[in-house]
């Protein structure tokens, strides 16, 4: 169910819509890049949402960051952990492991647990082309 909330939009699905969502925006993603046609920003965060509720089990209106706005009404950055940025690069975890551990891939670490920005994640495709 889509409901609006003031400016804003609250999704609220079962798991089985979630991982149908995460499915087919993961696909269409990467037939988009393979066609080199550019993902908006905030499609990329909604596959990565759907994709994180899905495979987390959690309820989305629990994740905290995603929903955060900046005046202007736009998604601020955020942070992502490995398995999120692997998704974004259609590469393995391990590869995100090691594209950090030799300093191509910058992360922070935020307690016990390293996440990358976005922006960093989008400088580092940006550097591919």
């Amino acid at each position: 169910m889509v409901r609006r909330r003031g400016s804003g939009v609250i999704l609220d699905f079962d798991q089985a819509a979630w991982a149908h969502l995460a499915k087919a925006l993961g696909a269409h993603v990467r037939w988009a890049r393979t066609q080199a046609i550019a993902v908006p920003d905030d499609v990329l965060k909604l596959a990565d949402l759907a994709s994180r509720s899905a495979s987390d089990r959690q309820d989305p209106s629990k994740l905290t960051g995603w929903s955060a706005l900046t005046p202007d009404g736009s998604m601020d950055s955020q942070l992502i952990d490995y398995s999120g940025a692997a998704r974004e690069l259609d590469v393995s975890k391990s590869t995100v492991e090691r594209l950090v551990a030799d300093g191509d891939l910058p992360s922070v670490r935020i307690r016990g647990a390293r996440r990358i920005r976005t922006d960093d994640l989008a400088a580092y495709t940006a550097e591919l082309a």
